[in-house]
């Protein structure tokens, strides 16, 4: 016997008549229908709590996935924050991966090797800017679950690396110079006579290398040892394990 819902056979039931023989009465036709029909809203009525069910867990995704890429969006585009004026650009990297964290529950760190690099306002500002937009990347198309920043200075170059282990960056997008922010990164890079480039790691996962000419007032902060027992200066592979 069909079970039919709204016009639509969505099952059906096997009957067999082991008590009586031949046909069945009338009045167990009538009672078999009327059972087929509660089958059947009972089962649409399942089917409808499952796939309204999954609905709400998707819309409570999106919209916890919305609120995040707004608090990221909001640090993004806030004024600038007192910690890089007081304490300098690395402690602006470490305030900033702490309140991704604590916004949108990445796994965000600066790495251990980076080093306090004490620059002028204008590249300071820059650098930030653009950990920032890579992180908003990060959140918000990489689908990443880990983030990295490194900074240092080398010999001929202030450089700000930004690792994450997402699904990557379509090549294309990279050829075109277009989407996720990335001319506007190298618009702020190249605005301070630097580059800024962008890679997908074999790994798995995009590497943003800013690199901004070293200048001669460029120095370290004078900090000693740095807590990775290294001198600050010898660090040349940033501690990126993902």
């Amino acid at each position: 016997m069909p079970l039919v819902q709204s016009n639509q056979v969505i099952g059906a039931i096997y009957l067999e008549n082991n008590l009586l023989k031949g046909e069945f009465s009338p009045r167990r036709v009538e009672m078999l229908r009327l059972m087929g029909t509660q089958a059947a809203m009972a089962i649409a009525t399942a089917r409808y709590t499952t796939r309204l069910l999954e609905s709400q867990a998707a819309l409570t995704h999106s919209r916890e996935k919305i609120r995040a890429l707004a608090t990221i969006r909001h640090i993004s585009h806030s004024l600038r924050p007192r910690v890089l004026d007081q304490f300098g650009l690395l402690a602006a990297l470490e305030w900033l991966t702490m309140e991704t964290v604590r916004h949108t529950g990445l796994s965000c760190r600066v790495s251990r090797d980076s080093q306090e690099v004490v620059l002028d306002e204008q590249r300071k500002t820059t650098l930030f800017r653009i950990a920032q937009e890579a992180l908003t990347n990060a959140v918000r198309h990489a689908r990443a679950r880990h983030v990295v920043l490194a900074l240092y200075l080398e010999p001929e170059n202030v450089k700000l690396q930004i690792i994450d282990d997402g699904c990557g960056i379509d090549p294309h997008i990279l050829q075109e110079n277009k989407g996720f922010g990335i001319n506007g990164m190298r618009e702020r890079a190249a605005h301070r006579h630097g580059r800024l480039d962008v890679e997908q790691i074999l790994a798995g996962g995009t590497r943003v290398t800013v690199l901004l000419p070293r200048l001669p007032e460029d120095r370290l902060e004078e900090s000693g040892v740095n807590e990775t027992g290294r001198m600050p200066g010898n660090s040349v592979v940033p501690d990126i394990d993902l």
